[in-house]
């Protein structure tokens, strides 16, 4: 894959994963409360780096298809990258940071490697990627560039609460400490 992927964002830097896996028969009930374990407020793949969105969801039946008697999960994600090396890193990293879902949700779909092989678990996402068709991205910039951009945004309201009736001379020299990289 190159940059003319089309699961890499057109004109910006993102990719977008998505991956359908049959969830093996047994594992049914299993799933569902290994889903209904994981945090509500704050995403385990919020400590995956480059993360923009993630969602796990489990599909009971594929519209247009025969009935399968199966379930599947649905694995989708966005994240900073634009190749397929770059999806490999980030299964790797989602093996790091977040081994509760890949062995715990993701380890009840059939061949599904544990979080100890990164490698195995890149190569399994691959196997069962889909292409994504169209997806929303909602800033030409990385993860880390937006978490950047709105500590900037918070380090101004501060400034403009602070300063508010400062005269035009203090709140220049004010400015200048504050914003050393921008001041003039």
């Amino acid at each position: 894959m190159s940059a003319s992927d089309p699961n890499a964002a057109i004109g910006g830097r993102v990719y977008a994963l998505t991956v359908l896996a049959a969830i093996r028969p047994e594992c049914r009930a299993r799933v569902r409360a290994a889903l209904r374990a994981l945090p509500r407020r704050r995403s385990p793949f919020a400590d995956v780096e480059g993360t923009h969105f993630a969602r796990l969801v489990i599909v009971d039946e594929l519209v247009g298809q025969p009935a399968l008697g199966r379930q599947f999960l649905l694995f989708s994600v966005v994240f900073d990258g634009l190749t397929a090396e770059d999806r490999d890193a980030y299964a790797e990293r989602v093996c790091k940071a977040a081994p509760p879902v890949v062995d715990g949700v993701l380890a009840c779909c059939y061949g599904q490697p544990s979080a100890n092989d990164p490698e195995g678990f890149a190569a399994w996402l691959a196997a069962r990627q889909i292409e994504t068709l169209a997806f929303y991205f909602g800033a030409d910039a990385t993860v880390a560039e937006v978490r950047d951009a709105l500590a900037l945004r918070e380090r101004v309201r501060a400034f403009a609460r602070e300063t508010q009736y400062a005269a035009a001379p203090e709140l220049r020299d004010r400015f200048r400490r504050a914003f050393p990289a921008v001041a003039p």
